[in-house]
């Protein structure tokens, strides 16, 4: 019989919830793979850098730089990070949908 956890290794679960700190975009960190696409797509497109990595090692996460009403217009202008993501870790708020390009 194949054994596909190895034993004694504990099963790290730390039920992060989802972030919704920003106006028009939700983080859901468990689904997150942190590659990193959201963050260079979010400084290479533009002069406002939203996005960025927080904490350090296995609590690292992609985090919101604030939450003003200019990074809202925006993101919603722009929405590169969400495109980027591979996993849908980050997506727009449900009452944006209808508005988005």
């Amino acid at each position: 019989k194949v054994s596909l956890k190895p034993r004694n290794v504990p099963v790290l679960a730390f039920g992060k919830d989802i972030e919704t700190s920003h106006p028009c975009l939700d983080y859901d960190p468990g689904r997150c793979v942190l590659c990193g696409r959201c963050v260079h797509v979010c400084t290479q497109r533009s002069h406002v850098q939203v996005l960025s990595f927080a904490y350090r090692g296995i609590k690292t996460v992609i985090c919101f730089m604030g939450a003003r009403e200019l990074e809202a217009e925006h993101c919603l202008s722009c929405l590169a990070c969400v495109q980027a993501c591979p996993v849908a870790a980050l997506t727009l708020k449900e009452e944006f949908e209808a508005v988005s390009p």
